[in-house]
């Protein structure tokens, strides 16, 4: 019994996952100490560091978690479709049909996200047909994984919109947009890696997706763009975007692996459905 526990926490302690474990937490450390500075001085820019601060907790949790154990791509995917699927209704149909329904000219506003859900749609299969479609398993999984990051950096966009109207919509909303900036930057990690990414490169290429989200909070608000019509169209942007890469993507592989993809997907769904709850 004690030599099958070594056996799985060996691989916690090597070189490669203990150095990223020390640069992880030197950065959210160093970020930490910015944010105790930024609390008081500038109550919006330590929304926006938060949310960079649950980034890199998330690439942390994910390279401890693959540390501890084999996450295979077919589970990685699965997963992934569990939270992406939940996060489509949940965070962006939802409050879209919201605040359609609130909108004095519906129709037009109903009408505007519907053709940025369609936009989102055609700018991922314009991507999908431009990525190279190979008939290896690996290269089928790191297509997989580049679309799911373009569709992670375009849902990350009208978060940083609804980030930069924090002041005004209260630090709850951006509290819950940092929160759900771990489980992405976790999916991030784990399929880049399942598709045979190195440990930096998917660090780093999660990293930057999920940092979208401030850097699109920045720019709106410098440009005077935080506003909810601005951020209805990105929501049907983002969603057209997430549910190409569901149906494209992720349910073929639910129809292969059949019944067992009942758990992981599962686990993703309540996931998300848990931290919308909680925030």
């Amino acid at each position: 019994m004690i030599s099958k526990v070594l056996t799985r926490t060996a691989p916690l302690v090597s070189r490669t996952a203990l150095g990223w474990t020390i640069w992880l937490g030197g950065a959210a450390a160093a970020l930490a100490q910015v944010l105790a500075q930024l609390q008081d001085f500038s109550p919006w820019g330590f929304l926006v560091c938060l949310s960079l601060l649950a980034a890199l907790g998330g690439l942390l949790l994910a390279r401890t978690l693959s540390s501890w154990m084999a996450v295979s791509p077919a589970t990685a995917e699965l997963f992934a479709a569990g939270v992406m699927g939940t996060s489509v209704i949940v965070g962006l149909i939802v409050p879209a049909l919201q605040e359609i329904a609130a909108h004095e000219a519906w129709a037009s506003a109903a009408a505007q996200w519907a053709l940025a859900l369609g936009a989102g749609a055609a700018m991922l299969a314009l991507l999908d047909r431009l990525v190279p479609h190979r008939h290896a398993p690996a290269a089928g999984q790191d297509r997989t994984a580049l679309l799911f990051l373009f569709a992670l950096a375009l849902h990350n966009v009208p978060e940083g919109l609804a980030l930069s109207m924090s002041e005004v919509m209260g630090p709850s909303l951006a509290l819950g947009i940092a929160i759900q900036n771990v489980p992405e930057s976790v999916l991030a990690m784990w399929l880049l890696t399942a598709a045979g990414w190195s440990g930096a490169s998917a660090g780093a290429w999660g990293f930057a997706a999920v940092s979208v989200e401030p850097a699109v909070a920045l720019l709106a608000k410098s440009l005077g763009l935080a506003d909810a019509e601005h951020a209805l169209a990105m929501t049907g942007l983002a969603a057209g975007a997430m549910g190409f890469v569901l149906i494209h993507e992720f349910a073929p592989q639910l129809r292969r692996v059949g019944v067992r993809a009942a758990l992981p997907l599962a686990s993703g769904s309540a996931l998300v459905l848990g931290l919308s709850a909680w925030v």
